[in-house]
């Protein structure tokens, strides 16, 4: 706090060029924004950091600082570093003129000419804005891909699976869906079609090209007649693109199917299908696929008392 109060009064003053230097690059700055930025020329600032002018104006420091963001005291030349003189010029170093003698020495700048430049120093900004934006690496993709998983099914019964796919900014890509089903389940058909179908695996695949912005893919399982009542089994998957290299994301969301005696409309597990279950179907499957994927079971139990799940057959009785 000394050097700043010992500089209240000082027409002149040093800076320490290395460490302006050292904060410009940093900052990512160029020698460019900063001379712009305070009003001087890129020579001066090259001048200033390389310690070719041993004294600045005050007024010129105090812009530099606010520029690079630090206080006047932060690029001040302390005690140790050379001999400072309030109010007074330095003597330049090996005969170079210091910056404001530098000034006094040239020919007073016409405004046409003041206006050329400025108009040029712009145009060298946006021309260097423009080679950033056309070689900037490729943008990072991220993807999301959700699934809608029932939280129940009964043994001999079929269930629907939706997987949402989302990309941050929506764009032509190719990709690859892969969902894994649990042993105790088994993939019956998709909407669209599955790409690939390993059974050995149980594992089901879709490959897309498109604009990936709520892409939906769906499909239709069964639960074995042999699968044990009250287990929990899990659903994995994930999309793969490429971008410079393959870069899969997994899908999350529901993972987890409950083998239960319950309809897997039937959230609460109360033994029927109410209004607002119903709508939920409707909102998620729709009249098409909804179809394909189960929807007229789901009305016919929706328009009865209710149901029961019979073990021995493997499925629903209507209740009156």
């Amino acid at each position: 706090m000394q050097d700043v109060n010992r500089y209240n009064n000082a027409l002149m003053i040093k800076i320490d060029g290395g460490k302006v230097r050292s904060l410009r690059e940093a900052q990512g700055l160029t020698q460019l924004y900063l001379a712009t930025a305070v009003g001087v020329t890129t020579d001066t600032i090259s001048r200033w950091e390389n310690r070719r002018y041993p004294s600045i104006k005050r007024e010129n420091a105090v812009k530099l600082a606010d520029v690079l963001g630090v206080s006047l005291e932060d690029i001040l030349e302390h005690e140790g570093k050379g001999r400072d003189i309030e109010g007074t010029r330095d003597t330049p170093i090996e005969g170079i003129p210091d910056e404001d003698s530098s000034k006094s020495n040239e020919p007073r700048m016409g405004y046409k000419k003041k206006v050329s430049i400025v108009l040029a120093t712009l145009l060298s900004m946006l021309v260097f804005a423009g080679l950033i934006f056309f070689l900037r690496p490729e943008q990072r993709i991220e993807i999301s891909a959700t699934r809608y998983l029932p939280p129940h099914c009964p043994p001999g019964q079929s269930f629907p699976v939706i997987i949402t796919v989302n990309q941050g900014n929506p764009a032509e890509l190719a990709l690859i869906l892969k969902e894994k089903l649990p042993f105790q389940c088994i993939p019956l058909k998709g909407l669209p079609d599955f790409t690939a179908l390993l059974n050995q695996n149980n594992e089901i695949k879709w490959i897309s090209k498109g604009e990936i912005k709520n892409k939906r893919f769906c499909y239709l399982a069964k639960v074995r007649d042999s699968a044990s009542l009250n287990r929990t089994v899990f659903f994995t998957g994930d999309v793969t693109v490429k971008r410079g290299g393959n870069i899969a994301f997994p899908v999350t969301g529901d993972k987890v199917l409950e083998i239960a005696p319950y309809h897997w409309a039937d959230t609460n597990s109360d033994g029927k299908i109410d209004d607002n279950e119903i709508l939920d179907v409707y909102d998620r499957l729709g009249d098409t696929k909804g179809a394909a994927l189960g929807l007229e079971e789901v009305k016919k139990i929706w328009s009865k008392g209710g149901y029961r799940w019979d073990p021995v057959t493997k499925k629903f009785i209507l209740l009156d």
